[in-house]
């Protein structure tokens, strides 16, 4: 019986009571690094949205911009804000999110500087990816997109000869049928044709103010484009059309491939997006200066 060796009482206790600090500590610090994750996830989740806030009101201040004033605190030289060494000042709107509630965005917890110009916004705390900082919504979209580049193939619809319209949130795809404006999808192949013979324009209509048949203005702005669907609009809502990136030679255009422009035999960009790398852009309907 004195040869038999085993685990005495006290030394089985201390192992398990190990195992126990040992487990408490992995499920603590894989919980902690959870946590931390789902927060930066709700940090970027939260700065596309105001991106993408910024570039609607972006627009409907271009149709009426009494109405859909630029919304935050202008910045000036005098009051300027540097995030991580940059200045911010002329052309950039401190946004608060008291102020955000005016872009019908909820939920934001963070201050942002935002340009409506070129719809970038940066954060006045950084956004932690993979133990990086990062303060601009660009530098963001990039390296949350990994590789893939934000122009496609899938942008460029090759039966047409020109890029294809891009849609955003809040965005009514609509078509004209016997002088009616009815609501379409993005896969309609009538939606849009800008062949020289046809000349017909993508056109959306903001969710500001339109009706649609049997839905009032704040069940549209719930319900899916599925829903809506084939249904007739009963009051317009601000109207936009798709400018397809093109180049011009004065008097007559050459619609670009992606970005890859057509400047030969005195083709030029033209200046819409002269100072941009878009596919195209939404402008107004009844822009006095609309001349393609």
């Amino acid at each position: 019986m004195k040869e038999n060796k085993g685990i005495s009482l006290i030394t089985l206790v201390i192992t398990i009571v190990m195992m126990i600090i040992i487990a408490g500590v992995t499920i603590y610090y894989g919980a902690q690094k959870n946590i931390d994750t789902a927060y930066e996830s709700d940090r970027y989740t939260e700065m596309m949205n105001v991106s993408e806030a910024v570039q609607q009101r972006s627009l409907t201040n271009r149709i009426d911009p009494a109405r859909y004033p630029y919304v935050g605190t202008q910045l000036t030289e005098s009051s300027s804000k540097v995030v991580n060494n940059i200045t911010y000042a002329d052309g950039w709107y401190l946004l608060t999110p008291e102020q955000t509630e005016d872009l019908s965005l909820e939920s934001i917890e963070k201050d942002y500087i935002v340009n409506y110009l070129t719809g970038e916004v940066v954060s006045l705390e950084p956004v932690v990816v993979d133990e990086k900082e990062y303060y601009s919504s660009n530098d963001l979209k990039e390296v949350i997109g990994g590789e893939e580049t934000p122009v496609s193939d899938d942008m460029y619809d090759a039966s047409k000869g020109v890029n294809k319209p891009v849609l955003l949130t809040g965005m009514i795809p609509v078509r004209n049928v016997n002088g009616k404006w009815i609501v379409t999808n993005a896969d309609d192949n009538r939606w849009y044709d800008y062949s020289a013979e046809n000349k017909v324009w993508a056109n959306v209509m903001l969710s500001d103010e339109v009706t649609i048949e049997g839905y009032a203005n704040e069940d549209i702005k719930r319900a899916s484009l599925a829903e809506l669907d084939g249904r007739e609009i009963e009051t317009n809502g601000s109207m936009l059309v798709w400018l397809p990136r093109c180049t011009t030679n004065g008097s007559s255009v050459v619609y670009s491939r992606l970005l890859q422009d057509y400047t030969s035999e005195g083709y030029t960009l033209d200046s819409s997006f002269a100072s941009n790398s878009a596919t195209g852009i939404w402008i107004s309907k009844y822009d006095a200066d609309l001349k393609y």
